[in-house]
């Protein structure tokens, strides 16, 4: 590891108001990379290098589909992503994004139920779509392999977003669980700042949400937390209130909570969450997309 001298703060000064002068003169209102949808840059000033993003919920909150929506938009910014999966298959994240692209229901892109008309659409949408990431299915990865993945496809493609699904899936080397979750969220922030990019990994909820009254999630309901917590820059909680009640109407009033912002407030953005009309428990890959036109 580069061991870094230290510097004076009249040339970190310097070097920051150079920064901000020229994002002035270019017209742009962010300080990282636009993200794709115009709430999030308001609140955390884009994607930011650096950074150390993570994204928590219950299962069916819509993590994974969240995490697809984002590296999606970003690459329709020009931005370059990479998506490392320990939980799906390249296989079943392409379907995923399929419906994404297309506003076709997951469902029917799964069970291959497509109309002839839903195959000709697939098809124009997935042959003349100019986004580009890449999708790498890692499951039994360990942090050290993950941070070697993430150098030589930084070396080979480029690289500004890294979305890791999810933290609890991931080993690392130390005796108990807790130090272990502790070692990998510290080394996502230093590799975030090694390699000067925006690192998002997702993560589960305990169920403490469920016990309470009030579901809405809290940073302390983070599974093995304490660590995770700390080394985030931000924390966001995919959260959908009708979840929890007995009518769950097809089209929902949902949230992107942002817990936890070191550059800047904390607030909820409201989002929508649309329901297929079959296996209702499935969350569709564009629930959140309306969010980009707050």
């Amino acid at each position: 590891t580069t061991i870094h001298d230290p510097v004076s703060i009249h040339k970190v000064s310097a070097k920051a108001l150079d920064n901000i002068t020229e994002a002035i003169a270019r017209g742009e209102k962010i300080t990282g990379k636009q993200t794709g949808w115009i709430s999030l840059d308001n609140a955390l000033g884009g994607w930011n290098a650096g950074d150390l993003i993570v994204m928590a919920a219950r299962p069916g909150m819509g993590k994974t589909a969240l995490a697809l929506s984002l590296i999606y938009e970003f690459g329709k910014m020009g931005g370059k992503g990479l998506i490392i999966s320990l939980e799906m298959s390249a296989e079943q994240l392409a379907k995923r994004y399929f419906s994404l692209i297309t506003d076709i229901v997951n469902w029917k892109i799964r069970n291959a139920t497509l109309k002839e008309h839903e195959v000709t659409t697939l098809c124009n949408a997935v042959v003349n779509s100019n986004v580009d990431f890449f999708v790498d299915e890692e499951p039994n990865a360990t942090i050290q392999q993950l941070r070697a993945k993430a150098k030589i496809h930084k070396a080979r493609h480029g690289l500004d977003l890294l979305v890791i699904d999810y933290i609890q899936l991931m080993k690392g080397t130390k005796p108990n669980r807790e130090q272990e979750i502790a070692e990998i969220s510290r080394n996502l922030k230093l590799l975030a700042k090694e390699l000067n990019i925006t690192v998002i990994v997702l993560a589960q909820l305990s169920r403490k949400p469920e016990e309470r009254a009030e579901k809405r999630p809290m940073l302390s309901d983070i599974r093995e937390s304490g660590s995770i917590e700390q080394d985030a820059d931000v924390v966001l909680f995919p959260f959908r209130p009708a979840k929890y009640e007995q009518e769950q109407p097809e089209i929902e009033n949902a949230e992107l909570i942002i817990a936890k912002n070191r550059h800047g407030e904390c607030k909820i953005i409201p989002t929508t969450y649309i329901r297929s009309e079959e296996h209702t428990s499935e969350l569709q890959s564009r629930q959140y997309l309306v969010c980009r036109l707050l």
